[in-house]
């Protein structure tokens, strides 16, 4: 198993390598601010990587309703690990996901479904890695209806009962993707915690294009994305509290996107050692400043197995002239699970998120 997951890794390393070469095309993916509460969209190692046995999450997001009409997001998704109880130090995770993105008043859409899989290799008492590989297959749309074209123009003003003579559109386009990626993390008790991951996405560069005559490749999206968990000096006259600092940074064709954030965590309650009497409780309180574009303003909430999140995008680019300092709204909400009664916990295994 170790020698499947070494070659499983190189593989995608070699096609994370081959991938940054070509930079001709550009389009932007789906993203949320709460990035790390959607796992299987930031990263493809990150299916089954839990002290659980399985994790369902949901997202929504809406933003620019104050520019035009509102651009939305909701996804969905389900992951597990298998073979995780054997004595053994790899396991694989599966998981199952699907994502919906409407933007604009072209009704541009984009459904896809997706299927992950990924293993991990346990190298010793604080040090896990994992590589990841997801495939799905998508359709996207878009009213044609809704937009204008120069042609449309009748020398006085725009008329939209002449014909647009846009004859080679059409008005969906499907297509499989592939996605791959990989993750280290640390766990040095409670004291220190902390994951790096690699991922691109697209890696097949599938066409996008409605256009039935010109080819339009959509260009891998490279993510990297960082989290460390530092617990603060133990005073018994306080709760346990941390420090989490996070980093995002994603390159697709010319688009770039760099999150900065941090967060005040403080565990509230501790769960019971050996019942199922007490649940634990934490809270989490911060803010992302997304590069040139948005400061975030996030909080989280977790009680037992349950995590509720709720963030709100305040746009600070140029386009504030337009937004009024509005940008968007975001929802989150996980809950993660064991298959028997038995509390399950693998040391050096990072906690459910």
């Amino acid at each position: 198993m170790r020698i499947f997951f070494t070659r499983f890794l190189s593989l995608i390393l070699i096609i994370i390598n081959c991938l940054l070469i070509d930079r001709n095309s550009f389009s932007q993916d789906i993203h949320f601010s709460q990035f790390d509460a959607s796992p299987l969209t930031l990263n493809p190692a990150l299916t089954g990587m839990m002290d659980l046995n399985f994790r369902v999450s949901n997202n929504y997001k809406n933003q620019w309703s104050s520019v035009a009409a509102p651009y939305s997001t909701l996804a969905f998704a389900y992951d597990m690990n298998v073979l995780k109880n054997r004595g053994k130090n790899t396991w694989l995770g599966v998981g199952l996901s699907a994502f919906n993105d409407k933007a604009g008043k072209s009704q541009l859409s984009n459904t896809q479904v997706n299927l992950s899989l990924a293993a991990t290799q346990i190298i010793n008492d604080h040090n896990t890695l994992s590589a990841g590989i997801q495939g799905g297959y998508a359709q996207k749309s878009i009213n044609l209806s809704k937009l204008t074209w120069d042609n449309q123009f009748n020398g006085n003003n725009f008329d939209p009962s002449l014909s647009s003579r846009e004859l080679n559109y059409s008005d969906k386009k499907n297509y499989f993707d592939v996605s791959a990626g990989g993750l280290w993390n640390f766990q040095n008790s409670e004291a220190l915690n902390f994951s790096t991951g690699l991922a691109v996405f697209h890696a097949n560069k599938p066409d996008k294009s409605f256009n039935n005559n010109k080819k339009e490749s959509l260009h891998p999206k490279l993510v990297i994305h960082q989290k460390t968990e530092i617990k603060l000096r133990h005073n018994d006259n306080f709760p346990d509290r941390y420090i989490v600092p996070k980093i995002l940074f994603m390159n697709q064709g010319a688009q770039r996107e760099l999150f900065l954030g941090a967060f005040f965590k403080i565990k509230m309650q501790t769960a019971s050692r050996y019942t199922n009497w007490r649940n634990e409780v934490t809270m989490d309180l911060g803010a992302f400043y997304r590069k040139g574009d948005a400061i975030i303003a996030a909080t989280s909430f977790d009680y037992g197995n349950i995590r509720m999140g709720i963030s709100y995008d305040v746009n600070i680019s140029k386009l504030k002239t337009a937004s009024t300092y509005n940008g968007g709204i975001e929802f989150s909400l996980l809950y993660s699970g064991i298959f028997s009664t038995d509390k399950i916990k693998i040391k050096g295994l990072p906690r459910a998120e």
